[in-house]
């Protein structure tokens, strides 16, 4: 499957599969991945991408992830968000799109917070690797970046001061 990453907003990309459907997004430090067709489905996809996404960062960034071998995993509702524990971690908050939201009908994602500092290319490649627990691997990623507008800088006034600065 091929995607395509398009962009959204003034720090957002939406991921596209071939017929134009959402079924993953890029807001600053925030990935998702939309598309389960029930809350196990998202669960199961989120702890895979959480893997996918911790070895990726160990490869990538050398830093350790902790493992989830081992951990309680549980849903936890914060009364705002539900959200996936392993052990008391949250890894991703799980939510419903509705039909009114792009798509189709009413279906299952998640959501996973990236920590530290994340460039736009290393948070869209980590929505890729999360897409993936969807759609399998993907054979081609076609992203489109934003028009930037170059802005040039005012000139600078340098000022020379010759007596003692208060």
């Amino acid at each position: 499957m091929s995607i395509r990453v398009l962009p959204d907003g003034a720090d957002g990309y939406r991921l596209l599969d071939p017929n134009d459907g959402i079924i993953g997004w890029v807001r600053g430090r925030v990935i998702g991945v939309a598309g389960f067709p029930d809350q196990p489905s998202a669960i199961m996809a989120a702890l895979r991408a959480f893997r996918k996404l911790a070895a990726w960062v160990g490869s990538e960034q050398q830093r350790v992830i902790p493992s989830t071998e081992g951990q309680t995993i549980s849903v936890v509702h914060d009364g705002a968000y539900k959200w996936l524990a392993v052990g008391h971690v949250p890894i991703a908050r799980l939510t419903v799109r509705a039909s009114s939201e792009f798509a189709i009908s009413p279906d299952h994602a998640f959501e996973m917070v990236l920590h530290g500092r994340v460039s736009e290319g290393a948070a869209i490649r980590a929505a890729v690797i999360a897409v993936e627990t969807l759609t399998g691997e993907n054979d081609s990623v076609e992203i489109e970046w934003p028009m930037r507008k170059c802005v040039s800088s005012p000139p600078v006034t340098r000022l020379n001061f010759t007596g003692p600065l208060l």
